[in-house]
């Protein structure tokens, strides 16, 4: 989670599944509403990117969910088409994301879970960690 925004809607960043291209991290970000929005949407899932060295932010991709957590029905689906990128606002939580993403904590995470390859004897047999070093 990375936290709530002034009216109390809910956000999270899926760091499991971030796409990194040079300087751009592509990502979901899933919003709990704190009230129903006007289309009768609870959360909504957007696709952004952030430009880490620009400190930039676009929204590709939008879709309004019934449910909390982008689960139910999609009421809609609302694609930037050329959307540009604009500064990383900080009257929103923006800036939290962009610090979760860029700026150590996501790569960090990543080192976590990512797993060298396992050792191998001459067999192909996996050696255990403690015997490998």
């Amino acid at each position: 989670m990375v936290g709530d925004d002034k009216d109390r809607s809910r956000h999270f960043v899926d760091i499991d599944r971030v796409e990194i291209k040079g300087d751009i991290r592509g990502y979901w970000r899933t919003v709990n509403l704190a009230q129903k929005d006007a289309l009768g949407a609870m959360s909504l899932r957007h696709r952004q990117e952030i430009d880490c060295k620009a400190e930039t932010i676009r929204t590709v991709v939008t879709t309004h969910h019934q449910g909390i957590r982008g689960t139910g029905p999609i009421i809609i689906t609302l694609a930037a088409k050329d959307q540009l990128f604009q500064p990383i606002s900080s009257e929103n939580i923006d800036p939290k994301v962009a610090s979760l993403i860029c700026q150590g904590q996501f790569e960090q995470r990543v080192l976590k879970t990512k797993s060298a390859k396992p050792k191998v004897d001459a067999d192909g047999n996996p050696i255990p960690e403690e015997e490998a070093k």
